[in-house]
């Protein structure tokens, strides 16, 4: 196990993780997402001085049924092609959880494309299937883009003409079945008795849900001191009183949805609106999480009402593992799981 997570003194680790993992590492993002956190652990294993596998474990507080516990999310899991099948790795992970039960974890997760491995190695309990995303065309698609993406200039009007067409479509859809009947302000900030409120007026509609704890240290660590991804975060008012949170990031030509609350359907309505105020380059808005859990399935439902199309993220199925019995019931229904894009790093979503 690294004892010292510095920067100065893993810049072998830094390099090897940006040359295995399928995301970004660079000395920034491993200061970021790894000498930030308290508590955070990183085991690797090396033969000969060379390393050949590594995981780690972010701390993360839950809140499950209202109760405020430690848990880690699993991270860089990896093995060289060349020692697999030797049970090397399984001794690696038992070394990092025995860690992370120490100082107080009572359950890991993450996610993974591997579900055979973790489910029989590991003894994770495994959720198929239950993450998706979707998305809507929702602003003009340009030529250049379509010649960009076409083998011919044919093909690029054809693809012109469609994209634009389906993107009309989706905003009468949006005007015309999504409802009028709320206006709402939009604010940059919001007090903490508003957030306090709101997420109280939310949450005790859903007494079981298992959900990020989102205070001030995981937001300043997760959304504002993000190296990879500039956030933007809005805060609906209806008179004076909160009713709708999200946080979003626009990248490529993808306005992608981080994290999105609401109180009711006319306020998820209205939010969804607001997207086509955004005077930004981007010609898609998406949407990523557990649709099984009914705040996201409202959210997904809404978008289908509109265009969308909900499809499976095969490469990140939920995975977890618990080392206590409290609240089994709970943490065994996936439904109960409000899983969105603040549950990641950002390095894909």
């Amino acid at each position: 196990m690294l004892e010292d997570l510095s920067t100065e003194k893993n810049r072998d680790v830094i390099l090897y993780l940006a040359e295995v993992l399928g995301h970004k590492v660079n000395e920034t993002i491993w200061r970021w997402e790894f000498e930030t956190l308290q508590n955070t652990v990183f085991t690797l294993l090396k033969d000969n001085g060379k390393i050949i596998a590594t995981a780690s474990m972010l701390p993360i507080k839950l809140n499950i049924a209202e109760q405020l516990f430690y848990t880690c999310k699993s991270e860089t899991c990896y093995l060289d092609a060349d020692y697999r099948g030797k049970k090397l790795y399984e001794k690696l992970y038992d070394f990092a959880i025995k860690k992370i039960v120490e100082t107080g974890s009572v359950c890991v997760w993450g996610f993974t494309p591997a579900i055979k491995a973790w489910k029989r190695n590991f003894q994770f309990n495994v959720h198929e299937g239950v993450i998706k995303f979707i998305e809507i065309p929702i602003n003009k698609y340009s030529f250049n883009k379509a010649k960009k993406n076409s083998n011919n200039v044919a093909n690029a009007v054809i693809k012109f003409i469609i994209k634009n067409l389906i993107t009309q479509i989706t905003k009468l859809k949006i005007k015309f079945i999504l409802s009028n009947s709320v206006k709402l302000v939009s604010k940059d900030y919001a007090k903490n008795t508003d957030l306090k409120e709101f997420h109280n007026s939310i949450y005790k509609k859903h007494i079981n849900l298992v959900r990020l704890e989102i205070d001030d240290d995981y937001l300043n660590w997760r959304i504002k001191k993000n190296p990879t991804l500039k956030y933007t975060t809005k805060f609906f008012y209806l008179n004076e009183k909160l009713v709708g949170n999200v946080i979003y990031t626009i990248k490529a030509d993808r306005l992608m949805i981080t994290y999105l609350n609401y109180e009711n359907q006319l306020i998820l309505d209205a939010i969804i609106k607001y997207f086509l105020e955004i005077k930004d380059d981007f010609t898609r808005v998406y949407y990523w999480g557990n649709d099984t859990c009914k705040i996201n399935d409202i959210i997904f439902s809404t978008f289908e009402k509109i265009g969308g199309k909900r499809k499976v993220d095969n490469t990140r199925n939920f995975i977890y593992k618990t080392f206590t019995n409290e609240n089994l019931n709970v943490l065994s229904d996936t439904k109960n799981w409000f899983i969105n894009g603040l549950w990641t790093e950002g390095f894909y979503m």
